[in-house]
């Protein structure tokens, strides 16, 4: 998970990687060795709709490495 934003975006992210836990998903550190790719960010502040679209880019398909399976942004 790639988390962008304010404090709540941070603690619905931490809530979101506890819930994927429990359901005994892998969490990569990693986001190039993931099979799905979430994204959390804020939409309200127009520096954290930037950083989103940087962040975002990497997660569309690339000829350089294997396709995600999802992406959730």
């Amino acid at each position: 998970m790639v988390q962008r934003g304010c404090p709540k975006n941070t603690v619905d992210a931490e809530v979101v990687l506890g819930h994927l836990a429990a359901a005994d998903f892998e969490v990569s550190e990693r986001p190039e060795d993931a099979e799905v790719l979430i994204v959390n960010t804020c939409s309200f502040i127009d520096e954290a709709k930037a950083e989103s679209l940087e962040v975002c880019s990497p997660a569309l398909p690339s000829a350089s490495r294997a396709p995600l399976r999802h992406r959730i942004l």
